[in-house]
């Protein structure tokens, strides 16, 4: 499995981002994004999703990996779209370095 950042441009050619983590079986287990903001984004008219970025579970926190990254672009990136409703785990309230470099290598690439 892998964690991967997609940014998604709408029908309006607004920009955003969602941060997930690739799963087994998408039936049984979280899947592609469908929470509410991300409906309200694509609301009137078609989403392309493209991967912009995919990290291999061992180069994160092993228990936190994906909580981390949008924490840390919540923080360092509060100035973009994030469709990521929620934190999937709530006791991750910080960031480490890891997911830190892997921010910073973002924002470089959107300069």
């Amino acid at each position: 499995m892998s964690h991967y950042i997609k940014k998604v441009i709408n029908s309006y050619q607004e920009l955003a981002f969602y941060i997930g983590k690739t799963r087994l079986c998408p039936i049984t287990q979280r899947a592609n994004p469908k929470n509410q903001l991300v409906s309200n984004f694509g609301e009137n008219g078609q989403m392309y999703w493209k991967t912009i970025m995919n990290i291999d579970d061992h180069e994160l926190h092993p228990e936190f990996g994906e909580s981390f990254l949008i924490n840390c672009f919540r923080a360092k990136l509060s100035h973009l779209v994030l469709l990521n409703k929620d934190i999937p785990n709530a006791i991750a309230l910080v960031y480490d370095k890891k997911s830190e470099s892997f921010i910073d290598k973002l924002s470089k690439e959107l300069s």
